[in-house]
C-alpha cells in the first residue's frame, strides 16, 4: 500500500499499540478512501493523514498528556518494541531506529554499529527532522478539514452496511439532531476566532460551538459541525441536515423548531419529530383521535410568506410532569402511532415501555455529547492555542468516540445485547488497556495479542448499565416559572406536589 518504507513503518506500529481495538475499523484501505473522496494528497513523509488521524485519537485516549509528550511518548513506544525485536534477533527492522532518527543503511559493522552514508543535517528525509514536535505542530495546522468529514462520512457509510438492523426503527432510519457549545482554553486566538461567553464567574471564555447529527439506537456520531460560537445551532443544522434522505426520521429539541428546517427535511422525503413551542400558532384542520390532531402552519415571518405546512400533533403529559405535545410531519398514524412515538397507553395512563419510544431516543445524543465532554475530557482538556489545533483535537475526539462505540456494538451483537446497555466508561477503560497489553507484549506478533483483544471485547460486555424506567433527571434550577415573555409562562418539567 505504501510506497514510502518509513510511512509504512510508522503506520503498523503506530496501529499496532494505542488502536488495537480499531485495527479492524480504521485500515489504511479506509483511510485512503477518504482521502481519495476528499481530493486531498495523503503525503509521503511519516506524518501523512493517516499517522495524523491516528495521533489525533491517541491524544483524545490522553486528555491529560500534551502534545509534546505525546507525541514523545508515541516515538520511545516505537523505539523500545524496535529495540525489542533487533535484540530478540528478528531483523526485519533492524535497518532503522524510529526513536532516536539515526537512519541507517541495512549494514552492520563488527563493532555491532550501522555502516553506511551519513546524511546532512539538512537533509528533509531525515527521520528526527519528520518526527520532531515542529514538524507535528506544521503538519497538523495543514491538515484539510474536507478530509474529517470524508471520514466521518465513509465510516458512517461502512457502519451502516454492517449493522443495518441497529440504526432503524419501524422502517425508518433514526438520526437525533442536537447542539452544544465547548469551552476552550484562555487564549486570544481562540476568542478572536470562535468568539467569548461568559462562564458562572462572570469571566469571558472562549467557546466553541459543535452541532451533531446521531444514529441514536447506536449513540454513533453521523455528522457534526464545528464553528464559531456566534453561529446559530439551525444555521450549523441546516448544512448538516443537506445529507439526509428519504424515509430517515429526525428526533429534534424545540431549540430547532424552524419552518426552514421542516421544510428542508420535508422536500428530501424524510420526516421529523420535534416538540412544540407555544408561541407558534397551528390552525386545526381536524381532530384524528384523543388528544391527537391535524393541523396547518402558516408562518407569519416574512421570509417565509406563501409557505404553509400540513403537521400532525400529538398533546400529552405524563403524571407529574407539565403538558407537552410533539409536532411532525409524519401524517400517517399507521406507520407511528401516538403510543409509539410518546409511549402512552390508550387510557392516557404511563406506559412501562415510554423509555423505548422514539422521542424518548433523542435523550440518547444528550448522554453521547455528557459522555464525549465529561468520560472522554474534552472539556476542560483541551491543548491547542490555534483554531486548528482546536478542531483537530475536537475531531479526535469524535472519532475516538465513533469507535469505541461501534466496537461497543460488535460486542453487544456478539452476545445477543443492546449495545445502549453495555457501560462507555468501561469500553473507554479497555481501550486504554489495549495498548498497554500490546506494548508489554512487544509488538504485534503471534496469537496471543489477538486471544488478549479478543478478551478485552468481551470484558465490555460484562458491564451493563441497570435499566431504570420511568427514572426522570430534572435540570439545575428547573424548579421555577419561567416568564417566556408576552403574558406567556412556563411551568418546571417536573411539577411540585402539593400537600395534602
Amino acid at each position: 500500500m505504501f510506497t514510502d518504507e518509513r510511512r509504512r513503518i510508522v503506520w503498523d506500529e503506530l496501529r499496532e499499540r494505542d488502536l488495537g481495538l480499531f485495527a479492524a475499523l480504521l485500515t489504511t484501505q479506509t483511510l485512503e478512501a477518504a482521502a481519495a473522496r476528499a481530493g486531498v494528497a495523503v503525503g509521503r513523509g511519516a506524518l501523512n493523514l493517516f499517522n495524523l488521524v491516528w495521533l489525533s485519537v491517541s491524544c483524545a485516549l490522553r486528555p491529560t498528556m500534551n502534545f509534546a509528550t505525546a507525541l514523545t511518548w508515541t516515538l520511545r513506544l516505537i523505539a523500545q518494541v524496535d529495540q525489542s525485536s533487533r535484540d530478540a534477533g528478528s531483523g526485519s527492522r533492524a535497518g532503522a531506529d524510529h526513536g532516536s532518527g539515526r537512519p541507517s543503511s541495512g549494514r552492520v559493522g563488527p563493532d555491532g554499529k550501522a555502516r553506511g552514508r551519513r546524511r546532512s543535517k539538512h537533509d528533509p528525509r531525515k527521520a528526527d527532522a519528520a518526527l520532531s514536535e515542529e514538524a507535528f505542530a506544521q503538519a497538523r495546522a495543514a491538515m484539510p478539514a474536507a478530509y474529517w468529514r470524508a471520514l466521518i462520512l465513509l465510516l458512517g457509510e461502512l457502519f451502516e452496511a454492517r449493522h443495518p438492523d441497529v440504526i432503524r426503527w419501524n422502517g425508518f432510519r433514526l438520526l437525533a439532531l442536537d447542539g452544544t457549545c465547548v469551552t476552550l482554553p484562555r487564549h486570544k486566538a481562540l476568542g478572536e476566532h470562535f468568539g467569548y461567553a461568559r462562564n458562572k464567574n462572570g469571566r469571558p471564555a472562549p467557546q466553541a460551538r459543535l452541532v451533531m447529527l446521531q444514529l441514536p439506537l447506536a449513540r454513533l456520531p453521523w455528522r457534526y459541525e464545528i464553528d464559531a460560537r456566534d453561529v446559530g445551532e439551525k444555521t450549523i443544522a441546516a448544512r448538516l441536515l443537506s445529507d439526509v434522505r428519504r424515509n430517515d426520521l429526525v428526533l429534534m429539541d424545540r431549540g430547532f423548531f424552524s419552518f426552514g428546517l421542516f421544510s428542508q427535511i420535508d422536500r428530501a422525503g424524510s420526516f421529523f419529530v420535534v416538540r412544540r413551542i407555544k408561541r407558534v400558532r397551528l390552525r386545526t384542520v381536524r381532530t384524528l383521535g384523543p388528544g391527537e390532531r391535524l393541523v396547518q402552519w402558516t408562518p407569519a415571518a416574512r421570509q417565509w410568506q406563501g409557505g404553509s405546512m400540513r403537521l400532525r400533533v400529538i398533546d400529552y403529559q405524563f403524571k407529574g410532569f407539565r403538558k407537552s405535545a410533539l409536532v411532525t410531519n409524519l401524517l400517517d398514524r399507521s406507520r407511528a402511532s401516538a403510543g409509539q412515538l410518546v409511549g402512552l397507553e390508550s387510557s392516557g395512563a404511563w406506559s412501562a415501555k415510554a423509555d423505548q419510544a422514539l422521542y424518548h431516543r433523542r435523550w440518547e445524543i444528550e448522554t453521547s455529547i455528557r459522555e464525549i465532554k465529561q468520560t472522554q475530557q474534552l472539556t476542560g482538556h483541551l491543548r491547542g492555542r490555534t483554531p486548528k489545533t482546536i478542531e483537530y483535537e475536537i475531531h479526535g475526539h469524535l472519532l475516538l468516540y465513533l469507535l469505541l462505540r461501534w466496537v461497543m456494538v460488535q460486542a453487544a451483537h456478539a452476545r445477543g445485547l443492546d449495545p445502549l446497555r453495555l457501560s462507555f466508561t468501561a469500553a473507554l477503560a479497555q481501550a486504554l488497556l489495549a495498548g498497554l497489553v500490546i506494548l508489554l507484549l512487544g509488538g504485534g506478533g503471534g496469537g496471543r495479542p489477538t486471544r488478549l483483544l479478543a478478551a478485552m471485547i468481551e470484558q465490555i460486555t460484562q458491564h451493563l448499565v441497570p435499566l431504570r424506567p420511568g427514572r426522570s433527571y430534572p435540570r439545575r434550577n428547573d424548579g421555577k416559572v419561567r416568564r417566556t415573555g408576552k403574558r406567556h409562562k412556563l411551568l418546571p418539567a417536573k411539577l411540585r406536589r402539593e400537600k395534602a
